[in-house]
């Protein structure tokens, strides 16, 4: 298997920034990973509350692996206090991020501001930043 592409849920074959990276050029056709800005610019992030049976699964993963798993504070209080930090989504504390629709990452809010924000792996190496993430929060309709 090539490490340019993976195989979604719905069993697509699905390019990753890599593959078009070393194409060289952007298509502008809107590709759901190019690393050259177009389809973040025309499409941009959207943010939503983790209601969605889909989404919440998503959004449950990332967690496990992103803020659990590589947050050296996590695993201190989990091996201080037993068991591990679990997403409350009932909190309002974490929205979604998705890019045309696809679930790209994980937004942590402190005082209704953005505080953090963990990217899905496939989704990394696009230049999405925390401007972006940011002005998608301060634009949402939450």
């Amino acid at each position: 298997m090539s490490e340019n592409y993976y195989i979604n849920k719905n069993g697509d074959c699905v390019f990753k920034a890599e593959y078009y990276k070393q194409r060289g050029t952007c298509c502008r056709s809107g590709c759901l990973h190019c690393p050259f800005g177009f389809t973040l610019k025309k499409f941009g992030i959207e943010v939503l509350k983790i209601d969605d049976e889909n989404i919440a699964q998503e959004a449950k993963e990332l967690y496990t692996n992103k803020v659990c798993k590589d947050s050296v504070t996590a695993s201190l209080l989990s091996g201080a206090f037993g068991g591990t930090k679990t997403l409350d989504y009932n909190n309002q504390n974490y929205l979604a991020l998705t890019l045309k629709g696809y679930f790209c990452g994980l937004a942590e809010l402190k005082n209704e501001r953005l505080s953090e924000f963990y990217l899905n792996d496939y989704f990394s190496n696009q230049g999405i930043s925390e401007v972006h993430v940011r002005l998608a929060i301060e634009n949402s309709l939450l």
